[in-house]
């Protein structure tokens, strides 16, 4: 929610006298800034029937103190607490209550960064030794992992992701055959290939900020799996390596 005014006379939002219920829904910064001069020139009129509430953010900040001057201060990098006439809290009916029937002329709610991220990948990979390929639609499934493949949202709103795939080198022996398109995923029954192009094996919202598991359902039936016809398979030992991509899901909202 932002009030401006460009002008240099003053300029106010006002709730009106009725009862009135505003909602900030997951706000990373929002303000009454504007250029105009006068000491009314940002300003937020509650009357005691109003409720101002945040929704998802844990910080909010306002000064009851009319602006002097040029109110043009930035509340993307606010320092908590050195306004004077300021509040902070971390209690979105705190901030309701004391803010009811007062005229707001600084306000702003702030989400600390917190950050998404890839807290554990695994970096060997078996699918076991001496396999035998006898049928081309033969699946092999890891039999074995170093480490989990764990994702962890420690943004105080966690939000939802997406994890994706790409081959970076197919599989090749020491000899130099090479098998392009053995690697598969195979995700709710459906076996996707694992190319140069980007699939996604996960999208998820983690429920709070402890690691959410991906490698946790890798089994025979899920997960990571090797498919090799017949006709390619010529012995020896393979290696090759993939690449995982953790990215935010934007909002509906957002672009």
């Amino acid at each position: 929610m932002t009030a401006r005014n460009n002008s240099t006379t003053a300029a106010t939002v006002d709730l009106g006298t009725g009862t009135t219920t505003v909602v900030v829904e997951d706000p990373a910064a929002f303000d009454l800034q504007n250029t105009g001069t006068g000491t009314n020139s940002r300003a937020l009129n509650l009357n005691t029937n109003s409720s101002l509430t945040l929704s998802n953010s844990p910080f909010a900040y306002w000064d009851t103190t009319a602006v002097s001057g040029d109110p043009t201060q930035s509340f993307e990098k606010i320092e908590w607490g050195r306004f004077a006439g300021s509040t902070v809290t971390s209690d979105p009916e705190a901030m309701a209550t004391a803010v009811r029937g007062k005229t707001l002329h600084r306000m702003a709610a702030y989400n600390p960064p917190g950050t998404l991220q890839l807290s554990s990948v695994p970096k060997n990979l078996n699918f076991g030794r001496d396999l035998i390929v006898r049928q081309a639609d033969q699946l092999f499934p890891l039999v074995s992992w170093d480490q989990p493949l764990s994702v962890t949202d420690q943004r105080y709103v966690t939000k939802q992701w997406s994890l994706t795939l790409t081959l970076t080198q197919a599989l090749t022996n020491t000899t130099g055959d090479v098998l392009p398109d053995a690697i598969k995923y195979k995700k709710n029954g459906e076996l996707l290939p694992v190319s140069n192009a980007a699939i996604e094996i996960e999208t998820a919202r983690n429920p709070d900020n402890d690691p959410y598991v991906v490698s946790n359902q890798w089994n025979s039936e899920e997960g990571l799996m090797l498919q090799v016809s017949p006709s390619e398979a010529k012995a020896g030992t393979y290696n090759g390596e993939i690449t995982w991509n953790l990215s935010d899901v934007p909002n509906e909202t957002e672009g």
